[in-house]
């Protein structure tokens, strides 16, 4: 007994590897000739990839030149239509930021990444702390803001997504310390004292303490180089002054 439940429990565990195969007829025939509609979906795709045969000179009327296609030139053309439109507020907001770039005297620009609200709120924060403020404008505002200034030349960093940083004071310590830990701003260049200056040359500038240090380091250079210069035109001089000095002090050779 125990043998036969053995048995049929192996049995049970035992893996069938056959194929079954099962024949199943439908119970209604299927009409050929006006066969069953397919589904709306179906019927669709069917009928977007369907080809299509056209007849000589009937392809010119289906299709569209690819030149016909492009709508670049609109897209400009409206471009230029709202540039030349008088806009009142823009022209506010061009003239609050011309007065911004003619008083500061630390003007820095930077690209703008993706960046979520809460970060960018951080940012403008430890900015206030150091008495800098950031303003973000559109190209167009920031071109007739800065039409007819000595500052039109920066134009080209407002390629893309550009802010600009201002500030009362030449504070490029501080404005270098906040840059590194700005994430999603990347530092493109500043104007300093009325001065272009790259990422490299505002590092150097960080070194020197003030411009009053600065001044004076290149005033005592060039000093040591006249004086160079001067004492080695007169060497001959003052060698030939010192001889003759000497020779008249020396006393005369009395003779028995």
């Amino acid at each position: 007994m125990e043998n036969l439940a053995v048995s049929s429990f192996k049995g049970l565990l035992q893996i069938n590897k056959g194929a079954f195969s099962i024949l199943v007829r439908n119970s209604n025939r299927i009409n050929v000739q006006k066969p069953r509609p397919p589904h709306y979906k179906r019927a669709q795709i069917e009928h977007l990839v369907k080809p299509k045969y056209f007849e000589r000179g009937e392809r010119e009327l289906w299709f569209i030149p690819s030149a016909s296609q492009c709508i670049k030139q609109e897209e400009e053309e409206a471009k230029k239509r709202c540039r030349e439109q008088d806009n009142p507020y823009e022209r506010l907001l061009a003239k609050d930021l011309r007065n911004w770039f003619l008083k500061s005297k630390l003007i820095a620009f930077f690209h703008c990444n993706p960046i979520k609200y809460d970060d960018k709120f951080e940012v403008e924060v430890r900015l206030r702390k150091e008495g800098m403020y950031l303003k973000k404008m559109g190209k167009h505002t920031v071109n007739m803001a800065l039409e007819g200034t000595p500052y039109i030349s920066v134009m080209p960093l407002f390629a893309t997504h550009t802010e600009i940083v201002f500030c009362s004071e030449p504070k490029v310590d501080k404005l270098l310390k906040i840059a590194g830990k700005m994430r999603q701003h990347v530092l493109l260049a500043a104007v300093v004292e009325d001065r272009l200056l790259s990422v490299s040359q505002l590092r150097a500038l960080r070194q020197v303490k003030d411009l009053t240090t600065a001044r004076a380091q290149l005033v005592s250079v060039l000093n040591a180089a006249q004086s160079q210069l001067v004492s080695g035109l007169t060497y001959h001089q003052s060698s030939i002054a010192e001889g003759l000095r000497q020779f008249a002090e020396k006393p005369p050779v009395q003779h028995r």
